[in-house]
């Protein structure tokens, strides 16, 4: 194997680098395309507790400023379309800027130009800018070209971010605190190529102990000497990258603002001596576990709080901190806290669903499980075949039932590419076997202009327009399904030539 780098401080290795080329060069195609996780971030019941958090927050605040939120590293955008729907939907009076942000151009490009994020961009409701945890100048918003002002009310979600920030490495071993240093390399026979950040598939990493003194890193010295005094059972991560970023809007904020941070990671005290070397997880990239524990004590030093579970939660952490103030002094923040995120075990909710979706359950109970997690797009897909074998017996109360939660979805529905506005055909075609036609006529155009034209979208637009007597546009969408077949036909026969 080749040596690309040796015993490096985890903060500085070639890692975060080739990350950060990963996210530039792949844009969002790292969610459309090569699959990496949101959903845990982004499903309509997590955007619901979040924005009854940000609302109890402001509340608690006591301002009539607008509000600005700042959504860092805000992925396909799914997020902040839904926040800010749902903030309208719960708070029409309320004035605010929601931004998203990100380094990579493409995805900042792609969220400009997305169709269904357009209307906030008109509306004044959303704006963007580029961000980088460490970068010290100020914010300039891209849509109305202001420079941030300070001392307004700032919210940041910080959704599987802190994992992508850099981090370093810790233990402590006979009393004395040693910092983790990496070693990378390339596997055999991968190309050796260092500007390509799909390298990082092709890396193995090896960690080495080497004694350091707390007063190394003066940013963390506090956190280090705590641990000193009770040291985990194995090694720990400190998020040093993340709390740079907070430090940096709480400039802009003067020291008082609400962070919501969701993550992978470990919050109990138990955990955190379990998770032994298991710090890296490796997917098309890789991220780095948070360390909640770690974020407790920085913001309990600069005179804030954080709210975490109170139960070990292994696939996924809702923390929701605060600083300019005790948690005294924020009393709607923390009840709503603990009646939705502290209360509810977001973790079991998703496991109970993936076992019942395994299932044909009831109608009745389909419909339940929908309304329970916000008429999520995600959670109805999942129930497509059971809905399809429930129609036909279903009562009239029960198709009303019905057709109530499709639009519900719709309307919950972002697609992050083209591809996935075949959704929409999805709920038309259960709209046609309900014989709503002016409805599933209204998915399959809506899918049309997602997804684009398609043999199959123009039948079922043809069978729509033929349920409602129009014979003519009809025989119309017929005859294009049939040149779109042929052309399909022609372009797979042309690349089993090529090949």
């Amino acid at each position: 194997m080749y040596q690309l780098e040796k015993e490096k401080k985890l903060s500085e290795s070639l890692l975060w680098e080739l990350q950060e080329r990963y996210y530039r060069t792949h844009g969002p195609d790292v969610w459309s395309k090569r699959g990496l996780p949101s959903y845990a971030t982004s499903n309509a019941l997590t955007i619901e507790y979040d924005a009854h958090l940000i609302l109890a927050y402001l509340q608690d605040l006591g301002t009539q400023q607008p509000a600005y939120l700042f959504d860092l590293g805000a992925g396909s955008g799914q997020c902040g379309y839904l926040l800010i729907k749902k903030l309208r939907e719960l708070a029409p009076a309320l004035r605010f800027t929601y931004v998203m942000t990100d380094v990579a151009a493409k995805n900042i490009q792609f969220w400009k130009e997305h169709p269904f994020l357009k209307p906030y961009i008109q509306e004044g409701f959303l704006d963007f800018a580029v961000y980088r945890h460490d970068q010290q100048d100020p914010l300039r918003l891209q849509i109305s070209g202001k420079e941030m002002e300070q001392g307004v009310p700032l919210i940041l979600l910080c959704n599987y971010y802190f994992d992508t920030l850099p981090q370093d490495l810790f233990r402590i071993h006979q009393g004395k605190l040693e910092e983790g240093r990496v070693s990378l390399y390339l596997q055999e026979g991968s190309p050796l190529d260092q500007d390509n950040p799909d390298t990082l598939n092709h890396l193995d990493i090896e960690f080495s102990y080497h004694a350091v003194t707390a007063e190394s890193y003066p940013e963390i010295k506090e956190i280090l000497i705590d641990y000193l005094k009770r040291p985990p059972k194995g090694p720990f991560a400190i998020p040093h990258g993340g709390m740079t970023s907070i430090d940096f809007f709480s400039k802009i904020s003067k020291g008082s603002l609400l962070a919501l941070i969701g993550d992978h990671g470990v919050a109990l005290q138990e955990d955190l001596d379990a998770k032994g070397d298991q710090w890296i997880a490796r997917h098309m990239n890789f991220s780095v576990a948070v360390n909640f524990d770690a974020l407790r004590r920085y913001f309990e030093k600069k005179g804030g709080f954080i709210m975490l579970p109170t139960t070990s939660q292994p696939l996924f952490i809702m923390g929701a901190a605060v600083l300019g103030g005790s948690i005294q002094n924020f009393p709607k923040t923390q009840s709503v806290y603990q009646e939705t995120i502290g209360r509810y075990d977001i973790n079991r909710y998703y496991q109970e669903l993936a076992a019942v979706s395994q299932e044909t359950p009831p109608l009745p109970i389909i419909l339940s499980i929908l309304e329970r997690g916000k008429w999520d797009p995600v959670i109805f897909e999942g129930f497509l075949p059971a809905l399809h074998h429930a129609i036909p017996q279903a009562n009239e109360k029960e198709l009303t039932a019905l057709q109530h939660a499709i639009q519900q979805v719709k309307v919950n529905f972002y697609p992050i590419s083209p591809k996935k506005g075949l959704f929409l055909a999805q709920l038309g075609e259960l709209l046609f076997a309900m014989h709503q036609i002016p409805q599933a006529l209204a998915c399959f155009e809506q899918a049309f202009l997602v997804h684009g034209p398609s043999p199959e979208l123009w039948k079922s637009l043809g069978a729509c327009y033929l349920e409602l007597g129009n014979k003519d546009t009809a025989l119309e969408c017929l005859l294009n399904s049939e040149i779109r077949d042929r052309d399909t036909e022609d372009k797979e026969r042309h690349e089993r030539q090529k090949t």
